[in-house]
């Protein structure tokens, strides 16, 4: 379960995993006052299956991930306004990850992220992505390093400085 966060225009956000027009999850928004509106119905090629927490980007618009969907099915991270304007920005392909599993925005402007397999080695990466959704990817895990990094509920990635610190 997906934790709910509050943006700085006071309401609460969050994401649904299978509910939504076509039940491949959705985004929504709850007011204070328990208003609760669905902003985008995930079907598929958009992603589906969200089931990390969403971040506020420096644009106040929202960004997270979708465990699976997408082009290839390995998901998706995108990015939609609190009015709901919704935007697929990058689509993983298994040799840059999949399964992704939350962002993080770091004070440096990106974000980053983690997923659970794919990548060079099949276990899993993790990535840097710019807010237009250009994705890097900065450590393919080999096993011996660490495999299948989680989906913690505080998210997968925290930062301190310069470092991202995580878990497999």
């Amino acid at each position: 379960v997906a934790p709910l966060m509050q943006h700085s225009d006071g309401h609460f956000y969050g994401v649904a995993s299978t509910n939504g027009a076509f039940r491949l999850g959705t985004v929504f928004k709850l007011t204070s006052a328990g208003v609760l509106t669905t902003l985008h119905s995930f079907g598929g090629t958009d992603g589906s299956g969200p089931t990390a927490g969403l971040v506020e980007g420096a644009d106040q618009a929202l960004y997270g991930t979708t465990s699976s969907g997408g082009t290839g099915g390995f998901g998706v991270v995108f990015k939609i306004t609190t009015a709901g304007v919704f935007m697929k920005l990058a689509d993983f392909t298994s040799s840059n990850g999949s399964v992704p599993h939350g962002l993080m925005r770091h004070v440096d402007g990106f974000f980053y992220g983690v997923t659970q397999g794919g990548g060079a080695n099949g276990f899993g990466t993790v990535f840097q992505m710019t807010p237009e959704g250009v994705l890097t990817t900065l450590l393919n895990f080999t096993g011996s390093t660490g495999a299948a990094p989680g989906s913690e509920a505080q998210g997968p990635l925290v930062a301190s400085g310069n470092f991202l610190y995580g878990m497999t």
